[in-house]
C-alpha cells in the first residue's frame, strides 16, 4: 500500500501519525524549493534541487520498507477509527492530490530536460539539466539561459537592456570596459569536469565562467534596446550563435547539470563565483 501511497501502509498498520508525517514531509521536499527560489534570489539553486529530489525519492522508497516491518511488530490489525476503510480511502485521495499538486508547482518553477546537442565547453550532449522558470525578473551578465526557440539553445549573457556591447579581436566590452580574462586553477577546472578544451575565464560581475577564444577579425557594435539582452555561445568560435533576445524569447535560467554521463559528474554549475 505505501509502495503506491506514501504512509499508506503505515496507517493501515496502525501507526497513524507516522504514515501522516511522511506523507507531509514528501510534500514538503517537493514545495520547500519552489518557493525558497522566490525569497532567495540566489544565482543557482542547482544543489537545493537536487537534495530535495534526493529527499523525495528517499521518503518514498523508505515508505513501503517502514510499513512492511512495521506490520512485522503485530501479530494483528486492529481496525480503529483512523485504519478504517473510509480513513484508508480519504487519505489516499488526499495525499493523490497533494502529491499531484506539489509535482505541479515543482515542474511551473523549474524544467529537468536533456539536452541534445553539444554547447561547450560546459555542456556536453546528453547532460540532465535544470532550468528555472519562475522568477527571474533580470537575467544577469554572466548567467546561462535557455532560449524558447524549441532546441533548448544555451546561450550566455552577456549584456543588459541599454548597455553597448562591442565585441573585438576576441574581446567583449560593454560600454566600453573590457570584460576581464584570466586563467583558471586546476581545481576550478575540475569543478567544472572540463578535461578537454582549452579554454580561459571571463568575468562579468560576480561570475567567473570559462570560454574558448575566437582570434578571428570579427567585430560587432551594439546598442540594446529597453527590452533586450545580448547572448552569446561559450565557444566564441561559433558566431552564428551571437544574437539579440528579448525577455519573452528565454525560457529560463540555468541552474546546472544535475548529471553529465559522459563526464560521470554530477551537480556541475555553469559559472564559479569570482572573488
Amino acid at each position: 500500500m505505501s509502495f503506491f501511497v506514501t504512509g499508506l501502509g503505515e496507517i493501515y498498520s496502525g501507526f497513524v501519525q507516522r504514515g501522516i508525517i511522511l506523507a507531509l514531509l514528501r510534500t514538503v521536499s517537493a514545495l520547500a524549493v519552489p518557493f525558497y527560489s522566490l525569497t532567495n534570489v540566489r544565482s543557482s539553486h542547482l544543489t537545493e534541487i537536487f537534495f530535495s529530489l534526493i529527499f523525495f525519492i528517499s521518503v518514498t522508497l523508505f515508505s513501503p520498507f517502514n510499513a512492511f516491518f512495521l506490520s512485522l511488530t503485530k501479530k494483528r490489525i486492529v481496525v480503529l477509527k483512523f485504519s478504517s476503510a473510509g480513513f484508508i480511502i480519504l487519505f489516499m485521495l488526499c495525499s493523490l492530490t497533494i502529491t499531484l499538486g506539489s509535482a505541479a508547482a515543482f515542474f511551473s518553477f523549474f524544467s529537468i530536460i536533456k539536452v541534445h546537442q553539444d554547447f561547450p565547453p560546459i555542456i556536453e550532449n546528453g547532460d540532465i539539466a535544470v532550468i528555472k522558470k519562475i522568477g527571474n525578473q533580470v537575467y544577469q551578465k554572466g548567467e546561462m539561459v535557455v532560449l524558447a526557440d524549441g532546441n533548448f539553445s544555451i546561450l550566455r549573457i552577456i549584456g543588459q537592456p541599454d548597455d553597448n556591447v562591442t565585441y573585438s579581436k576576441g574581446r567583449f566590452s560593454i560600454q566600453d570596459s573590457e570584460l576581464f580574462q584570466s586563467i583558471f586553477t586546476e581545481d576550478e577546472l575540475k569543478k567544472f569536469s572540463l578535461t578537454d578544451f582549452d579554454v580561459i575565464s571571463e568575468i562579468q560581475d560576480r561570475f567567473k565562467y570559462p570560454v574558448i577564444q575566437n582570434r578571428d577579425k570579427y567585430s560587432i557594435n551594439i546598442f540594446l534596446k529597453s527590452n533586450e539582452y545580448f547572448a552569446a555561445p561559450d565557444d566564441r568560435n561559433d558566431i552564428t550563435r551571437f544574437t539579440i533576445v528579448k525577455k519573452d524569447n528565454i525560457s529560463g535560467r540555468l541552474e546546472g547539470l544535475l548529471f553529465s554521463g559522459k563526464r560521470k559528474a554530477v551537480l556541475i554549475k555553469p559559472f564559479r563565483m569570482s572573488e
